[in-house]
C-alpha cells in the first residue's frame, strides 16, 4: 500500500509530518510514509517557502519521497488572461479575485492536482486538527482512503503551533502576525490578516495593487484597496484611544470622502482593528 501526506506548510500539517516522523522511530509501522506532497501556489509568503524548503531536506534526509505539485497555468494568468465560457454563456477573460461562491484558485491550483497525482494511492494522511470537526465531515475529507491523525490524538490547531515551535519551527515569526497563513493575497482574509500585509509586508502590498489593477473583478466588495490603505492608517493612529463606534465611521467615511474615493455600496461594521495583538 502506497501512503502519502499532504503537506501545505502551516502548523496543522507540519506538526502532523513531524510527529508522524518522530514515531516512525519508535513504532515504525504505526503510520507508514512513502511520498510527501506539497502544492505551490506560486502566492506563498517568502517564510513559507523557506519553512517548505527545512521540511524537505529533513523528509528526504529520512529516505521519503517529497514532491511539489505546480500548475502550468499561474494565478496571475488564471485571475487574468484564461479565456472560458461563463456559465451565462457569455465569453470572459480572466476568473477575476476568488470569492466565497468562486474559488477557482483551489480547485485549479490545489484540488486537481492533488486529484490527479492521488490515483496511486491507498492512504492520504490530512493535516486536519481536533477542532476543526465541521471540516472532517466534509465529503471530500470524510473519504474512506483520507486518514486524520491529528483528529486520532486529540490535537488542537493550538497544540499543533506549539509543538511545532517545540522541534524549533516558527516561519521566521509568520504565525505571531496571523492567525492563519495562506495565500498572501487571498481575498477571503480578513480585515486584521489583511492590515498585517499592508504594515508587515508592503512590497506584496504593493504587488496586491498591481494585481488588483489587472482583475476585472474588485478584490472585495466593502473597500477598494485605496480605502483600505486609509482605515488601516487611520487605526494606526488612533490605536489605544476609546472612539465610539458611530464616530469611527463617521471620520473614516470623511477620510474617504476627503482622497476622492467613492463610497462602495457595502462597508463592512467591524469593530476598529486593535493592531496590538
Amino acid at each position: 500500500m502506497k501512503h502519502i501526506l499532504s503537506l501545505s506548510g502551516g502548523k496543522d500539517s507540519t506538526a502532523m509530518l513531524l510527529r508522524i516522523l518522530e514515531l516512525r522511530e519508535t513504532e515504525p509501522n504505526a503510520y507508514p510514509l512513502d511520498e510527501v506532497v506539497n502544492v505551490d501556489t506560486g502566492m506563498e509568503f517568502p517564510q513559507m517557502y523557506e519553512h517548505l524548503e527545512k521540511l524537505k531536506t529533513l523528509v528526504e534526509s529520512k529516505g521519503i519521497t517529497y514532491t511539489t505539485l505546480k500548475s502550468n497555468k499561474s494565478f496571475e494568468y488564471l485571475m487574468c488572461e484564461h479565456e472560458y465560457v461563463g456559465k451565462d454563456n457569455i465569453a470572459k477573460k480572466g476568473y477575476g479575485w476568488p470569492s466565497p461562491n468562486s474559488r477557482w484558485c483551489t480547485s485549479n491550483l490545489k484540488t486537481q492536482l492533488l486529484d490527479s497525482h492521488g490515483t496511486n494511492a491507498d492512504i492520504w494522511y490530512v493535516g486536519l486538527a481536533f477542532d476543526e470537526a465541521s471540516r472532517v465531515a466534509r465529503a471530500n475529507n470524510a473519504q474512506t482512503n483520507h486518514k486524520h491523525p491529528l483528529v486520532d490524538w486529540g490535537w488542537t490547531e493550538q497544540m499543533c503551533l506549539q509543538y511545532c515551535y517545540s522541534k524549533g519551527y516558527n516561519w521566521h515569526g509568520l504565525y505571531e502576525l496571523k492567525n492563519r497563513v495562506s495565500c498572501w493575497c487571498c481575498p477571503l482574509q480578513s480585515l486584521q490578516d489583511l492590515t498585517v500585509l499592508y504594515i508587515n509586508f508592503p512590497e506584496l502590498w504593493q504587488k496586491l495593487k498591481e494585481l488588483d489593477c489587472k482583475s476585472r473583478k474588485d478584490f472585495r466588495l466593502d473597500y477598494t484597496l485605496e480605502q483600505l490603505e486609509i482605515r488601516f492608517d487611520y487605526d494606526k493612529e488612533i490605536e489605544g484611544m476609546n472612539i465610539s463606534k458611530k464616530d469611527y465611521y463617521t471620520e473614516l467615511y470623511r477620510r474617504f470622502d476627503e482622497a476622492g474615493c467613492p463610497r462602495k455600496q457595502k462597508y463592512c461594521q467591524e469593530k476598529p482593528i486593535d493592531n496590538s495583538i
